[in-house]
């Protein structure tokens, strides 16, 4: 599939909104086709007249990376024998496709940062959504071995079947947020680093049960970045969402510690 590029940073990195703020992942092929990178998931009710990057820049910028390989695509057949107005139709044709199709551009990416200042520019952004995980029986077993949390809520299938409001197992809540740091790193790859440190959590609360076999994922913004003596301080604002469901499953803010080289 052909992949659109986010004009800055040179990575697939554009997500569409609905009016709850949810976002989608989509591919746009070589035919400018677009289609949902889960082909469970649909597009109805999100607004597809722009499409944002990581950087939080919108449609405008994406759009004349595309009309530069347009021009630059047709301008051959103007040099080479194609008359003035043939040229001119081709191009108009070719940009108004991609204008049609731009809007619902979506492809996942990772952030790279460098060094403090690459990522003071995220600062009140957007950094990014991770890919959907999975939770079934098998991690939630684990969990409660080992963290001696056996409640039959987590561990009990047919006695939840019966007694569970939900019909079903549930993860355990820390089980949901001790998966952060994992999604963490399918968001953005720190360089240049000594270590790294979690240093704490602020207005965590959980909204929604996550039942055994449903999938999460990670949204993440730069709330806030603070130099402490070489030391960047930055306070992460996420939230975990559940799959096909409103309500997400966790929010809060992160704070981790990069010691930079």
């Amino acid at each position: 599939m052909k992949k659109q590029l986010c004009p800055q940073c040179k990575i697939a990195s554009m997500y569409v909104k609905n009016a709850g703020g949810e976002r989608r992942l989509v591919y746009v092929d070589e035919n400018h086709n677009v289609v949902p990178k889960y082909p469970e998931e649909s597009l109805e009710g999100f607004d597809l007249t722009i499409a944002w990057d990581v950087h939080g820049m919108g449609l405008l910028n994406v759009l004349l990376v595309n009309i530069y390989e347009i021009i630059a695509q047709y301008m051959l057949l103007c040099v080479i024998n194609v008359s003035f107005f043939a040229c001119l139709w081709y191009i108009s044709v070719s940009l108004l496709s991609n204008i049609k199709n731009i809007n619902e551009l979506y492809i996942m990416g990772k952030v790279v940062i460098n060094s403090y200042d690459e990522f003071a520019q995220l600062v009140g952004k957007q950094i990014g959504v991770s890919d959907w995980l999975e939770i079934p029986q098998e991690r939630i077993n684990q969990f409660a071995d080992a963290t001696l949390d056996h409640q039959w809520i987590h561990v009990d299938i047919e006695r939840a079947k019966v007694e569970s409001p939900y019909k079903s197992t549930i993860v355990h809540g820390y089980l949901t947020l001790s998966i952060l740091p994992y999604l963490w790193n399918q968001i953005i790859e720190v360089n240049n680093l000594k270590m790294m440190v979690n240093y704490g959590m602020d207005k965590m609360k959980f909204g929604q049960a996550v039942l055994s076999g449903q999938s999460v994922r990670l949204v993440a913004d730069l709330q806030s970045l603070v130099n402490l003596r070489g030391v960047a301080k930055a306070e992460i604002k996420f939230s975990i969402e559940i799959k096909d469901q409103k309500k997400k499953a966790l929010e809060g803010v992160a704070t981790f510690l990069y010691y930079f080289n």
